[in-house]
């Protein structure tokens, strides 16, 4: 069930409007590396207006993605 926002409509950005930027990270293909990008990630996320359950899944499928490209991707 998606969260109201603030100002009563459903979505999943409180502020579309604004660009989101981009960041580049190089970093050691380790498990702790998955932590470091989903927490990169949600701070992204919650600047450009993310909340609720939308973050939670943005976090989720981040930390799933670079856990599968470090196991899978290196050998």
């Amino acid at each position: 069930m998606p969260h109201a926002s603030p100002n009563g409509a459903n979505a999943a950005r409180i502020d579309s409007s604004q660009p989101i930027g981009t960041t580049t990270r190089i970093l050691d293909s380790t498990l702790a590396s998955a932590d470091i990008v989903e927490n990169a990630t949600l701070e992204s996320a919650r600047r450009a207006g993310f909340f609720g359950t939308a973050l939670e899944k943005i976090g989720l499928a981040v930390h799933e993605i670079a856990i599968n490209a470090i196991i899978h991707g290196n050998r």
